[in-house]
């Protein structure tokens, strides 16, 4: 029964178009006080990057050039996005359009 369930949730998951994220991933980027925190993270180029809304209210996570997008996260949610391709990403949310950051790949 217990593998039924777990197929249940993975199934779920799956459809419903959002990001999966280890539950036990410590996110990099944290949205606490309407600020991404860090503002600016640089990673290597293959790494995954993790936000978690730790706000009450709902945000996004979008990239100024279109190359990424969370969809609305609430309160708890996670967005990951892993960055192939060195460069620098400016990102904002498009709920609160001064909520703004940046990731530098290397």
């Amino acid at each position: 029964m217990r593998f039924g369930f777990l197929f249940l949730i993975f199934l779920v998951a799956g459809c419903t178009g959002k990001p999966s994220v280890d539950v036990n991933t410590s996110p990099d980027v944290v949205i606490q006080g309407f600020s991404f925190v860090p503002e600016t993270l640089d990673v290597s180029v293959g790494d995954s990057v993790v936000w978690l809304n730790n706000n009450s209210a709902v945000h996004t996570i979008v990239a100024d050039d279109g190359s990424f997008s969370s969809g609305v996260l609430n309160n708890g949610g996670f967005y990951s996005f892993t960055f192939t391709v060195p460069g620098i990403y400016e990102y904002h949310c498009s709920v609160h359009p001064s909520m703004r950051g940046v990731i530098i790949v290397d």
